[in-house]
């Protein structure tokens, strides 16, 4: 799904030359995703943690603040069908058929979590705001490896 809230939102941090600030400003990927999902997209800028930031890093977040909720109008989540929740992360592969990364999981029955985790980073390589493409094109290298050493442990196929 094009022009989800959050592509808009890397987009707009992208032509500001401000996604590098607020990316040091969360410990990690797993707390800026979390933010993210917790927060309303309008608050995104301003209820970031600044205390990672430099006083001219903050400054400048607060400028983009306003330009960023010019450009926000609401949550992007819609009640789909069957009332199930589509959200940033689901994509439509077929005329009104939405699915995320755990229904293609589910759907083949990866079971191990290494490959869950390489197939999450492979249908979305360096483009999901947070990651450039040789990291993840790593991070797949280093998920087969990890998914191979559990197979051959006699763990998850």
């Amino acid at each position: 799904m094009m022009g989800t809230t959050v592509d808009k939102f890397w987009t707009y941090l992208d032509s500001t030359g401000l996604a590098h600030v607020y990316n040091s400003a969360f410990e990690s990927g797993s707390a800026r995703q979390t933010f993210l999902i917790a927060e309303e997209p309008a608050d995104w800028i301003g209820k970031m943690p600044v205390g990672r930031l430099s006083n001219s890093d903050v400054m400048k977040m607060r400028e983009a603040r306003d330009g960023w909720a010019n450009n926000v109008v609401t949550k992007e989540t819609v009640t789909a069908e069957k009332g199930t929740q589509r959200t940033h992360y689901h994509v439509e592969i077929a005329p009104g058929v939405w699915v995320d990364v755990y229904d293609v999981l589910q759907a083949w029955g990866v079971t191990n979590p290494a490959y869950q985790h390489l197939i999450k980073k492979a249908l979305k390589p360096g483009n999901r705001g947070h990651k450039d493409l040789m990291t993840d094109a790593q991070d797949i290298i280093d998920s087969a490896v990890r998914g191979k050493e559990l197979i051959e442990k006699g763990g998850d196929s």
